[in-house]
C-alpha cells in the first residue's frame, strides 16, 4: 500500500539486470501473470508493472520542479492490519520529490528503455525521455535530499549522499545513449573516495541506499558504447575487491555467510553480496581464472543454503520452502485468515531476517537477548525482522535464477 521510488527503482533494476544477463532465456509465458501471451517476455512485463508506477511519480512538464520524482506514496498513519489496500481510496498521498528518487528513476528508466525497445518502441522512447528529464532535474537540484516528513504511515528512506545514485543513473544513461556527459560522470565516481569506501566496507553492499555496485555490475555485464573499456576495467576491479572481502568473511563464518553484522533486512544483504560474488566469479572466468571463479560461485551458492536453513535458527527464511519455514510475515493482507479474505503468504517470499537491533518492542523484544544471528521472530507483528519488500525479493529472483541455470 505504501510505495517507495527508491525501493521500486532498485527492484526494477535488479530484475532488469537478470533479464539483460541472459536475454534469450526469458520468454513470454514463463510466469503465471495476467500479461502472459502478449508477445513480451513475462520478466519484462513484471518490470513494466513497477515502471508504470515510477513514471507516474515524475513531476510533469509545467509543474513545479518538472522532471523531479516524488519520493514516495503512502498513508498519513499506519492502518491496523489485516486489511486490503484496494478497499481504501482516499488516504494515500504523494510526498515531496527528492534528488535520490529522481536519479533512481533516471537509472531504472534508462535501463528499461533498452530492454523493452525490441517489443515496444513507443514505451522505450517514453522511458528514455523520462530518464533524461530526471537527470537534468536532479542535476539542477543536487542537494534536495530527503529527511523527515509529516505523518507516520511510512518510512523515511532518507539519503543524504546521492553521489552513488548519480553514478548509477550516469551508467545506465551512458549505456543507452553513448553520450560523453554520462560517461564522464560515471568515470569520475569510479575515481572517487566514495567508490573506494563502497568496495572496501565489508558491511556495504547493493541496497536502496547504496546503489554504486549496481552501476559497476551494469558496466561489466554487457557490451559498452565506444570508449567504455576504461569504465569496465575500473568497475571490474572494484567488484573483484568487494567480492573478495565478502568471500573472506564467509570462509570464517560458521554458517558460510558473508555477514559481519545483521542490519534491518539482513537477508537481502546476504543475497546482494552473493549477487556480487556471482558477477565477480564471471569476471574471473572470463580472465581464465577458473579456480577463483568456482570459489566465488560456491560462496554465492552457500548464501542460498543459509537462507534455506543452514543458519543459527535452522530456519528457512523463504515461505513454503523447507520443513521449518517462515509463515507469518509482516504483511497487510497475508494474514492467514482466508474466511475473512486474507490468504496466507504464497511460497517463495523472502522475509527480512535477523536484525541486530530489532525495533518492534512487542513482539521482538523477546529475541533481543539472543546472539545477533538469532534475533528473528516469525510473527506478523515483527516488522523489523519479518517484513517483506520487493527490493529484497528481487535479488532472491536473481540468485534463484542463476542457481537453477548452473
Amino acid at each position: 500500500y505504501g510505495k517507495y521510488v527508491v525501493n521500486g527503482a532498485v527492484a526494477a533494476w535488479t530484475l532488469g539486470s537478470l533479464y539483460e544477463r541472459e536475454t534469450a532465456r526469458w520468454k513470454d509465458g514463463d510466469l503465471s501473470i495476467p500479461e502472459s501471451a502478449n508477445g513480451i517476455p513475462d520478466l519484462l512485463d513484471e518490470i513494466r508493472w513497477e515502471m508504470d508506477f515510477l513514471l507516474g511519480m515524475q513531476v510533469p512538464k509545467g509543474g513545479d520542479r518538472a522532471g523531479m520524482v516524488h519520493h514516495k506514496l503512502h498513508e498519513l498513519e499506519w492502518h491496523p492490519f489485516p486489511y486490503l489496500g484496494s478497499r481504501e481510496t482516499d488516504d494515500r498521498f504523494a510526498f515531496v520529490p527528492s534528488t535520490a528518487a529522481t536519479y533512481d528513476l533516471a537509472a531504472a528508466a534508462a535501463q528499461f528503455s533498452r530492454l523493452i525497445r525490441p517489443f515496444d518502441r513507443a514505451y522505450s522512447r517514453r522511458c528514455l525521455s523520462a530518464a533524461k528529464a530526471a537527470w537534468k532535474a536532479a542535476e539542477e537540484n543536487p542537494v534536495f535530499t530527503y529527511g523527515d516528513i509529516p505523518g507516520i504511515g511510512g518510512g523515511n528512506y532518507d539519503d543524504e549522499n546521492v553521489d552513488d545514485e548519480r553514478f548509477l543513473a550516469a551508467v545506465e544513461l551512458y549505456r543507452s545513449t553513448g553520450r560523453t556527459t554520462y560517461r564522464k560522470a560515471a568515470g569520475d565516481y569510479l575515481e572517487s573516495e566514495d567508490w573506494q569506501q563502497d568496495i572496501s566496507d565489508l558491511d556495504n553492499t547493493l541496497s536502496w541506499q547504496r546503489v554504486s555496485l549496481a552501476g559497476a555490475v551494469s558496466l561489466v555485464t554487457a557490451e559498452l558504447p565506444r570508449r567504455g573499456s576504461e569504465l569496465r576495467a575500473a568497475a571490474a576491479a572494484g567488484l573483484m575487491d568487494a567480492a573478495a572481502g565478502y568471500q573472506r568473511v564467509a570462509t570464517t563464518d560458521g554458517y558460510r555467510v558473508p555477514m559481519t553484522g545483521y542490519p534491518w533486512g539482513s537477508n537481502s544483504a546476504v543475497l546482494n553480496k552473493a549477487l556480487i560474488m556471482v558477477v565477480a566469479g564471471d569476471i574471473a572466468m572470463e580472465a581464465g581464472e577458473e579456480k577463483e571463479a568456482e570459489s566465488l560461485h560456491l560462496a554465492a551458492l552457500e548464501s542460498l543454503d543459509y537462507l534455506l536453513g543452514r543458519n543459527a535458527l535452522a530456519q528457512s527464511f523463504i515461505t513454503g520452502y523447507g520443513i521449518h519455514s517462515s509463515g507469518a510475515p509482516h504483511h497487510r493482507f497475508w494474514a492467514s485468515e482466508p474466511d475473512l479474505g486474507y490468504p496466507g503468504p504464497p511460497p517463495g517470499v523472502l522475509v527480512g531476517g535477523p536484525n541486530a537491533r530489532p525495533r518492534d518492542d512487542d513482539p521482538a523484544v523477546e529475541v533481543r537477548a539472543r546472539p545477533m544471528a538469532a534475533r528473528y521472530l516469525d510473527h506478523n507483528g515483527s516488522f523489523s525482522t519479518n517484513e517483506v519488500a520487493i527490493n529484497w525479493n528481487a535479488p532472491l529472483a536473481w540468485m534463484a535464477a542463476w542457481a537453477s541455470g548452473r
